[in-house]
């Protein structure tokens, strides 16, 4: 039985997360305009009333499938067949929610780019997870994807995540496992997690999706490319002896150097040639002409016109120099 949570927007997203559950149960199709309708019911106003984000829309959404997977999907198979069926059904189930197509700065700003459920069903079968003693550590665990599959086996998890709001999702899941989230829960800026956890907190197993490049707000909307090699740092720090971790990088910096999209030089010299015209020279680092658009550049269009007058200017300005693009 789950108790209470102890703030009014705590409620409403347990509200939301149970009915999106029971939706799951029945395995209804669930659309934006349903979940959103859902929410409004559980906050008691719409979202053009600025009742709540559709940020909170869509974490409950994802507390509400994890609640149904705890509860249904128990262990994974340690039999490769076996396992492949489950998270079948796992990625099955996460179709029946909708797309997220709406961000907020808080996303964007954070990086809450939640793990999806039949990927961190992956990451924790690779992991091994699932011996009864196993001490389980997610450093930033959002709103629990990979803590799922890891209390469903049996393990205990330590989880910890900055965001209140997710956390109070995450206390709910933990609660809901059997565990004590006053014990097993923190909101702390994982970049020092070593230096904060209370010495007791300790591994065998650690499973993390951290932020590619956001500070928590530390350096602003400065990118930093080792965000997420730092928290791997700081939780293998509290990796016992012969433990496991699976951890969801940037390629680059998992080591990888068979990159299929890498970069082979690519440049674009728009060529205006009239009022309302203009030419988009693409070209690689030979020379080669490199379109990437599926019609003639090296023609004159009043399209190409419109993309160097106003949407590249809105693109720089509003989107890359403010760490969006």
């Amino acid at each position: 039985m789950i108790s209470a949570p102890t703030t009014p927007g705590a409620t409403a997203s347990l509200s939301l997360a149970q009915a999106v559950e029971r939706s799951l149960t029945g395995s209804q199709l669930l659309s934006a305009a349903d979940l959103f309708a859902f929410a409004a019911d559980a906050y008691g106003g719409t979202l053009a009333e600025a009742a709540f984000t559709p940020r909170d829309a869509y974490d409950a959404a994802e507390l509400g499938l994890h609640l149904h997977l705890l509860h249904t999907i128990g262990r994974l198979p340690a039999e490769p067949d076996a396992a492949r069926d489950t998270l079948a059904e796992v990625e099955r189930l996460s179709a029946l929610l909708p797309s997220q197509t709406r961000r907020t700065a808080e996303q964007n700003d954070y990086q809450q780019f939640s793990t999806p459920a039949a990927y961190a069903g992956l990451c924790a079968w690779v992991s091994g997870v699932g011996a009864r003693g196993d001490r389980v550590l997610e450093p930033s665990a959002g709103t629990g994807a990979l803590c799922t599959f890891a209390l469903a086996s049996g393990a205990t998890v330590h989880a910890n995540e900055l965001s209140d709001r997710r956390a109070d999702l995450l206390a709910v899941l933990l609660e809901e496992a059997g565990q004590d989230p006053d014990q097993t829960l923190t909101r702390e800026n994982a970049d020092h997690l070593d230096a904060i956890l209370p010495p007791s907190v300790r591994a065998d197993v650690v499973l993390l999706n951290p932020p590619f490049s956001q500070t928590a707000g530390r350096l602003g909307r400065r990118r930093v490319v080792t965000v997420g090699t730092d928290h791997v740092l700081q939780t293998l720090r509290r990796l016992d002896p012969g433990g496991r971790l699976v951890a969801v990088l940037l390629a680059v910096r998992a080591g990888r150097t068979d990159l299929s999209d890498d970069y082979h030089g690519y440049a674009s010299c728009p060529l205006v040639t009239g009022y309302g015209r203009l030419i988009l020279a693409e070209f690689d680092y030979d020379g080669n002409v490199d379109s990437s658009f599926p019609f003639d550049t090296s023609k004159e269009r009043y399209s190409m016109y419109v993309l160097k007058k106003d949407l590249l200017p809105n693109l720089y300005w509003h989107g890359m120099l403010q760490g969006r693009a």
